[in-house]
């Protein structure tokens, strides 16, 4: 099953900077709302002993200079990750690094892996799930979420950028829209479950469906929300 990396482009707002200044990137490519896919998974070593990473290369960079970036990774499913951004790198299940400056069209990668070891392939771990934030410090409008998800043994990772007039709450997803939109909702290995049509202010019950993660889109905003 084709597995896709939901994408769009990071917003932020510093202090007398246009909020499309400040860019996310995957390798050379800017984040641009679409999909793309992508396999970051590396497996090495033998049965019994076994490494596993998953390294996306992204970053951050602004057209002028912005300093009190504040950039958070708290995995929710609950493993140990790395993020460094050109400082000390850092090791835990949440991660926040504070205080940080990008220069002018310079761009400073995020460092941001899995590292792990397993017994045999059947055990590499699925939908490993980190929720990273960017955000210039006293600034809220800035905040943007991130949502990574490490899929499952064929390496496959999905970043979905959360949107502020979707989320999810209470079990359902809720939604402000300003016009009709379609409403989808998609298991990690790109199965339909959910299809309907939504406009103004609602929610979308996830009451009955299986345990596990999810993928939803209403209208341009994607998100992800864990069923338990």
């Amino acid at each position: 099953m084709k597995k896709l990396l939901l994408l769009a482009a990071a917003a932020l707002t510093a202090a007398g900077i246009n909020a499309a200044d400040i860019k996310m990137y995957l390798d050379n490519d800017v984040l641009e709302p679409g999909t793309l896919v992508y396999n970051t998974q590396t497996v090495q070593g033998e049965e019994g002993d076994y490494e596993v990473w998953y390294m996306p290369n992204l970053s951050l960079m602004s057209e002028t200079a912005v300093s009190n970036v504040k950039v958070t990774a708290d995995c929710t499913s609950g493993q140990m990750i790395q993020m460094c951004c050109g400082g000390a790198c850092m090791v835990n299940t949440h991660i926040e690094k504070t205080g940080l400056s990008l220069s002018a069209n310079t761009k400073m990668p995020l460092e941001f892996e899995y590292y792990g070891f397993c017994e045999s392939l059947d055990e590499i771990p699925q939908n490993i799930t980190t929720d990273i934030t960017v955000e210039v410090e006293g600034d809220e409008a800035s905040k943007k979420v991130y949502t990574v998800i490490f899929n499952d043994a064929s390496g496959a990772v999905s970043i979905i950028e959360q949107d502020r007039n979707v989320f999810v709450s209470a079990n359902a997803i809720v939604y402000n829209v300003s016009a009709p939109a379609q409403a989808c909702l998609y298991s990690v290995n790109g199965s339909k479950v959910l299809d309907a049509r939504v406009a103004g202010s609602g929610a979308i019950s996830l009451q009955g469906l299986a345990k596990g993660i999810y993928i939803y889109r209403v209208g341009n905003a994607t998100g992800k929300v864990l069923v338990k």
